[in-house]
């Protein structure tokens, strides 16, 4: 399989591009349930409950009012979004996340950053 290409990566929430952004992460994860019992000479798992998570960011631009503007009203009203991560023009991620964190960082030699950090509510798919 050929490798792909990050620039050709995007975030949508609904219908609506968030622009300006450079990267973003995810992490899924299934929860290890101890299965272990009296006599066992060696631990046992079951697979526990999903998780996913992640964040993205890039520039900062509170113009977007479709976007990073909807993203900070999402965390500060509470508010699930549609979040979609794509990783080229046709396979993405996507399910219903909560925005948890916004970070801005405005260095004094370089230009203003936002990062937001999101965790899942059910399931993530993959398309």
């Amino acid at each position: 399989m050929a490798a792909t290409q990050g620039f050709k990566g995007k975030v949508r929430i609904g219908a609506n591009e968030v622009i300006d952004l450079s990267s973003w992460e995810l992490e899924i994860e299934v929860a290890d349930l101890d299965d272990t019992s009296f006599g066992d000479s060696w631990t046992g798992m079951i697979p526990g409950l999903k998780s996913w998570a992640g964040s993205f960011g890039g520039s900062w631009n509170m113009g977007d009012t479709n976007g990073q503007k909807a993203l900070q009203d999402a965390l500060l009203n509470s508010t699930p979004i549609s979040l979609e991560l794509y990783t080229n023009e046709t396979n993405f991620y996507s399910g219903t996340a909560y925005i948890t964190s916004q970070g801005n960082e405005t260095p004094v030699d370089d230009k203003v950053t936002v990062e937001f950090e999101f965790t899942g509510s059910g399931p993530l798919t993959f398309t």
